[in-house]
């Protein structure tokens, strides 16, 4: 997989965003659909899939595509010291499941009965072609297997992608040492990470020396479930957002989607105010290992009479945070 790009159409239907500038729409369930776009070349991709298809049967998500064959490395009983290329079938070692497309002979032998996001996958395809596939917004934390390779890619920010060396800066060399990246079938080693950049859509394997929770250089705590669930009764909820990159960066806020306005609570020393957050809201500037706390307030839009939900993206040293945001009704009047 020599290229791996994404495109985002955003919804309500309405508005077209490219590059990953967070295309969301509500759905019934208050989840927050995404179409992702990732470049699929004929042979073998190794995939980061972002978004979590509502039908996630490989049937339904792979219907109408050329894709063959997927695999993902979902359940290490071991560690593993050594990879091998996609063509000798490294789904037949314990850990992996695998989908073989209905029409295959071996299509009975499949394993591999979900497609998740926030996962990674190896993929072929019988030829090149534009993969899109939509699915809701999902926030998951890394989980490294120490003294092993992990299969895994990251939600990169298109716009200004960081280098390998930058991304990995922060993990006091415990992952990133060894990375490899699948071109033309074949793993090959990411030599010169200081000018080599991640792609989004893009899984890598990736050694962890240790145990490691390095979940790049910035890393929001405070979190539930993957999301953050604002209080029914006050509306408010707090975030902690750590620079855990080696170098200064600025944090940037904005509000992708739904239909709950979300306001920053300030304390100005005598009182407290509310701040809109809108898209590309420069928020603070943050040492390496520094944090600083996100106090939120929801408020249900006018004539709301069930949930109202949004997403927080986060923005710093060229990755994206996607944060679902849930709240239980919460009365526009009577509020202060």
């Amino acid at each position: 997989m020599n290229t791996a790009s994404i495109q985002c159409t955003f919804d309500r239907r309405a508005l077209v965003c490219l590059l990953c500038l967070a295309p969301l729409v509500a759905s019934g369930s208050a989840d927050f659909m995404r179409t992702q776009t990732i470049e699929i070349e004929s042979g073998w991709n190794a995939v980061f899939l972002e978004v979590e298809p509502l039908d996630s049967a490989p049937e339904a998500v792979f219907d109408g595509t050329p894709i063959k064959i997927a695999a993902a490395w979902l359940r290490p009983v071991s560690t593993l010291e050594y990879i091998a290329n996609p063509e000798s079938k490294p789904w037949n070692l314990s850990g992996w499941s695998v989908w073989f497309a209905p029409e295959r002979e071996d299509a009975f032998l499949a394993s591999l009965y979900a497609i998740r996001g926030q996962q990674a996958y190896l993929v072929k395809s019988s030829e090149a072609f534009q993969w899109e596939v939509e699915g809701a917004v999902r926030h998951r934390s890394i989980r490294w297997r120490a003294g092993s390779f992990n299969l895994q890619g990251f939600n990169v920010d298109p716009a200004a992608p960081p280098t390998f060396a930058e991304f990995f800066a922060g993990a006091e060399g415990r992952v990133g040492g060894r990375v490899y990246r699948l071109l033309n079938g074949e793993w090959r080693p990411v030599n010169n990470p200081t000018l080599t950049r991640l792609r989004p859509g893009e899984a890598y394997w990736i050694y962890s020396r240790g145990r490691t929770d390095y979940q790049g250089p910035v890393t929001v705590h405070g979190l539930a479930g993957g999301a953050l669930r604002l209080s029914p009764a006050t509306g408010e909820a707090r975030i902690s957002i750590q620079n855990t990159g080696a170098g200064m960066t600025d944090i940037g806020l904005g509000v992708a989607g739904g239909s709950l306005p979300l306001m920053e609570v300030r304390n100005n020393g005598f009182d407290t105010e509310r701040h809109p957050i809108v898209e590309s809201t420069d928020w603070a500037g943050l040492a390496p290992g520094q944090a600083a706390v996100l106090r939120l307030y929801g408020r249900s839009p006018s004539g709301a009479t069930d949930s109202a939900d949004a997403v927080l993206k986060i923005t710093a040293n060229g990755v994206i945070q996607w944060i679902p945001v849930h709240n239980a009704n919460l009365p526009n009047e009577g509020r202060p």
